[in-house]
């Protein structure tokens, strides 16, 4: 079989598409022949061009990366959109992969333009999902034998896929845009998947599993070496969902950095959780070379926390989340974090706290959620309002409001913007992406 992968065009910055070079990995392991477009590199005439090869089988769509808050509605929207062009040109199988398509499958699988929608491929079940896809008949659509489109259960097991990514598969050089990341070209890498926590909010255990499954510290080193020595690469963003489940895991990682003198500034920005931080494991990761850190604080109020399900103490989760912050700040580390805003109960004044919480900590760079409802989350299952005690929240146009506001107020500060003309003047090849990062955080 010839795979057409396909990365849609994204609203706000060209990240390197780390799911489609995992699914590359594995698709060549099996024996296919793999081919490639992304449309915030290239034009559509030329994604129609490629699917007009007679020699294409297949099409795969990333409907978004791994992270089930990452289940941004215009690129799934997109994701239809190609996958119905594709239809209409050639009548080829068309996949779709990522956590919305994946948590909301039978939505979906209801276009008649989709195929089959396909697991995370950081599992072996993907493997055996997109076996089953490929090998059904084209008038057989996925519906038709629902148990196997993840193995034999509804979310991802077992054990984390031992390959690496596909690193042949995209240029990094053209995807890297952050301002929280000095150094150029940076690549994002997983070394763990799966997440034990069941945060109301959240639907990570229904996408990647609830058993924590990591890889060996020595592939990951081998395969940070490769990125350095082969690709280039000047730093790295460790993407895992729960980095911190088991520390024996991250202390293995880092001695084997330490061991193989691998100097590559390493970043976590897909948000660490504070309550699972101490001072021996933030100097243990500044020893080895871990530059910046993102908090996924969510919120520093009590009842907050309390309806998100986010810890057992929040009083306790409160104390020492500040103390963190001041730690990682003292041993040099560049500091962020993630806010909810939008919680069942929480007023506009609450919302505003929340920004004076990140500009008294001051956190280098802040990010302000509008609390959604994500597809198989608690708050999905049985109801936001029920969930929270029929606490209600303001209307999102309200809430896009008072986000844009906040992000306006956090990032004007005289410090913090300073720093970000000066990364601009220092790095001005990545100042329009930059631009439009910015651009879409304030009209949201």
């Amino acid at each position: 079989m010839r795979l057409l992968l396909i990365q849609p065009r994204s609203e706000i910055e060209r990240s390197y598409p780390i799911s489609l070079a995992y699914i590359s990995a594995q698709i060549r392991q099996l024996g296919h022949i793999v081919k490639k477009i992304d449309l915030n590199t290239t034009t559509e005439a030329e994604l129609l061009r490629k699917v007009s090869d007679p020699e294409i089988n297949a099409a795969l769509i990333s409907g978004s990366e791994f992270n089930p808050q990452w289940s941004l509605p215009y690129l799934e929207q997109e994701a239809i959109r190609l996958a119905a062009l594709l239809k209409k040109n050639r009548k080829i199988k068309v996949f779709l992969s990522g956590p919305g398509p994946f948590l909301d499958k039978k939505r979906f699988i209801g276009q008649k333009c989709v195929d089959a929608v396909l697991p995370p491929p950081f599992f072996s079940c993907f493997t055996e999902a997109f076996v089953s896809a490929a090998s059904r008949k084209n008038n057989t659509r996925e519906e038709a034998d629902e148990t196997k489109i993840s193995g034999k259960r509804n979310s991802p097991s077992g054990d984390v896929c031992a390959g690496r990514a596909d690193w042949n598969l995209f240029d990094i050089k053209k995807y890297s845009c952050s301002a929280a990341v000095e150094e150029y070209p940076y690549v994002p890498l997983i070394t763990s998947a799966g997440c034990s926590f069941s945060c109301a909010y959240c639907a990570s255990p229904q996408l990647s599993g609830r058993k924590w499954v990591p890889r060996k510290a020595g592939d990951v080193a081998d395969e940070m070496m490769l990125l350095s020595r082969k690709h280039g690469a000047k730093a790295i963003i460790i993407e895992d969902e729960n980095l911190l489940c088991r520390k024996s895991h991250l202390s293995a990682l880092c001695k084997e950095i330490s061991l193989r003198g691998i100097k590559l500034p390493l970043y976590c920005h897909n948000g660490l959780r504070p309550d699972l931080l101490d001072r021996k494991t933030l100097a243990m990761m500044r020893q080895a070379g871990f530059k910046g850190i993102t908090l996924s604080i969510e919120s520093l109020s009590p009842k907050d926390l309390f309806v998100l399900k986010r810890c057992r103490s929040p009083k306790r989760y409160i104390k020492h989340t500040i103390m963190i912050v001041k730690e990682a700040k003292r041993l040099g580390f560049s500091v962020g974090a993630y806010f909810l805003i939008g919680i069942p109960g929480q007023t506009t004044k609450e919302m505003y706290k929340q920004l004076a919480d990140a500009r008294r900590l001051g956190f280098e760079t802040a990010h302000f959620s509008i609390l959604k409802t994500v597809t198989g989350s608690e708050f999905d299952v049985h109801g936001l309002e029920s969930s929270a005690k029929n606490q209600k929240s303001l209307p999102f146009s309200e809430l896009a409001i008072i986000r844009r506001r906040m992000y306006f107020i956090f990032y004007s500060q005289p410090d913090v913007l300073m720093k970000h003309i000066a990364f601009a003047v220092r790095h001005p090849s990545r100042l329009a992406a930059l631009a439009k990062k910015a651009f879409h955080y304030l009209r949201q």
